[in-house]
């Protein structure tokens, strides 16, 4: 009998929802976010930029071991515990974490409600806005505790994977809270998206399964295509000079922007776009021009709408046909020019 399945896997989830339910119903999540938030904390924003590639690199290996039935038929543990990796991080911690239950649960992230008043919402210089519940990030750390339902748990290996499992989710998971992306909720529902279905497949996986290369591959194509194409996210981009300057290009794909005076330049962007879980954006400067990066991302159907706050003698470049708006007095075209619209107050 594995240690999580049928009865076992059913009196973990209803634990794990039970604690979910008290942290979130009785204002500790809120208390805890307060505490902790610090959204210049440097070692937080490396966590949340690089603490995806160790899951990444694994299951890539994963994969490549998999598609090769040579190989993975000589050592039917790791393949064991290859499948079920995958299945549940692209099922568990991909489809159902990312895509299902972020757009039914619809919870707003702590920085849009809690820490407003903690850390106003333009001091992030890069964020993800979207749904809060259950956290993307803490999954790829929490998919490390998988050997730990395929070994044998009479042997400390076992127990190493699930202390590293869980001490790399909850860890990123803190990061991610740090930078008020998430509440201690968030993080416990990814521990039950993830390890749960991870075992309860030991029921059906088991060492002695062999499926053939091409089911793999297309469960692969599908699931991966699934993520790409249907996880919605938005995200607010915040870019203000380090030394002054006269003039800005605005190189953006944003069919809206809003120009209203103010004491100092800023640009505000918002974007909601469909892509892979580990998507990035950036706005980049260079040679006057403000731009778009996609670093390390698969995006579509990107939607983009900018504020920027222009000082006095300022000049800022648009592409021409892009909608305008201005909330209090507009600015004064003062020039165009190859497809491009300059205005100053």
């Amino acid at each position: 009998m594995n240690f999580i399945s049928q009865r076992p896997a059913l009196f973990y989830s209803f634990v794990l929802i039970a604690l979910i339910a008290v942290l979130w119903l009785s204002g500790a999540d809120a208390w805890l976010a307060k505490k902790v938030v610090s959204q210049d904390a440097p070692w937080a924003w490396w966590m949340r930029q690089w603490s995806i590639y160790p899951a990444l690199y694994v299951s890539l290996a994963a994969i490549i071991f998999l598609m090769l039935p040579w190989v993975h038929k000589r050592f039917p543990t790791l393949r064991q515990m290859a499948a079920i990796w995958l299945v549940a991080l692209i099922i568990g911690g991909g489809l159902m974490n990312q895509v299902i239950v972020k757009e039914v649960i619809d919870r707003p992230r702590p920085r849009q409600t809690v820490l407003l008043e903690e850390v106003p919402t333009q001091q992030y210089s890069a964020q993800i806005d979207g749904n809060s519940f259950p956290s993307g990030h803490a999954v790829i750390g929490f998919i490390f505790a998988v050997p730990f339902f395929v070994l044998n748990r009479r042997k400390p290996l076992a127990w190493i994977f699930l202390g590293v499992g869980l001490s790399a989710g909850f860890g990123v998971g803190f990061a991610r809270m740090t930078l008020g992306a998430h509440y201690l909720s968030d993080i416990i529902g990814s521990l039950l998206f993830t390890l749960v279905p991870a075992g309860l497949l030991t029921r059906w996986i088991k060492h002695d399964t062999d499926v053939p290369t091409y089911v793999t591959g297309g469960f692969m194509l599908v699931a991966v295509s699934a993520l790409i194409g249907f996880n919605d996210f938005r995200t607010n981009l915040f870019w203000q000079p380090d030394t002054a300057i006269t003039r800005l290009r605005l190189d953006l794909p944003c069919e809206t922007i809003e120009v209203g005076r103010a004491d100092d330049l800023a640009v505000r962007v918002e974007l909601e776009a469909y892509g892979a879980p580990v998507s990035n954006m950036q706005l980049q400067f260079a040679n006057d021009t403000l731009s778009l990066t996609q670093w390390k991302g698969i995006f579509h159907s990107i939607n983009c709408a900018a504020q920027v706050a222009l000082p006095r003698n300022v000049g800022v470049a648009l592409p021409e046909g892009r909608n305008l708006l201005s909330p209090t007095v507009p600015p004064e075209v003062v020039g165009q020019r190859d497809g491009w619209l300059t205005v100053r107050y």
